[in-house]
């Protein structure tokens, strides 16, 4: 996936227009959308109700050469985000799906965290950035992808979290409390059928102390 997110957020926050068009974690949830339109001047206000209408189509935010060089382009939703808690069996998981397999993740803190903190990572880790906790489903809305990924049961994803999942946001729950059954399953649905061994090797390695 070629869409960088390093400055997503900036574009969450900074669209009022479309930030209106984010119900917060309610039925009717929809993608908040950014236009692609001249400056309306106000001065017409059919026109100005023509060019809101464009409104509906899902865009990808790339960078061009520089962060404050941006286009905007109709692209095709993120097919799979990933939620999970900062806990060493999905985090893990999570880190290699995003590394090998393109999927954005958020990781959601736990009681145990230094930081209580949500952290979203695209494709390009070095794009990380935090998000406010009750911007959450409102920014899920805002990259609206096609499947979320729940990677644990309500033990490592509690339900206040999972409230934030839009209810016609399709949903992929993997909740085995065996996280080598879970790899697989996360294996199956991103077709990497080397997902368990991956799973394995990373694991040893944060044993080990040679992980990240």
């Amino acid at each position: 996936m070629k869409a960088t997110f390093f400055l997503l957020l900036t574009l969450f926050f900074g669209f009022s227009a479309v930030s209106a068009e984010v119900p917060s974690g309610k039925s009717g949830e929809k993608a908040a959308t950014v236009k692609e339109t001249p400056e309306i001047s106000g001065k017409n206000a059919e026109d100005k109700a023509a060019a809101e209408a464009e409104l509906t189509e899902t865009v990808t935010v790339e960078r061009i050469s520089a962060p404050g060089d941006i286009r905007y382009k109709k692209g095709k939703r993120i097919p799979n985000l990933i939620l999970t808690a900062d806990y060493q069996a999905p985090a893990a998981l999570a880190e290699i799906a995003r590394r090998d397999s393109n999927v954005m993740y958020i990781l959601l803190p736990t009681e145990y965290s230094a930081e209580q903190k949500i952290m979203v990572y695209p494709p390009k880790i070095e794009d990380a950035f935090e998000l406010p906790e009750e911007k959450l489903s409102s920014f899920l809305a805002f990259v609206n992808p096609k499947r979320v990924i729940l990677l644990g049961g309500t033990e490592v994803i509690p339900p206040k979290y999972r409230l934030a999942v839009g209810p016609k946001t399709e949903r992929a729950e993997i909740e085995d409390l065996n996280w080598n059954i879970n790899s697989v399953i996360l294996g199956n649905l991103l077709m990497d059928r080397e997902m368990q061994k991956k799973f394995r090797r990373a694991l040893n390695e944060r044993s080990a102390g040679t992980g990240k």
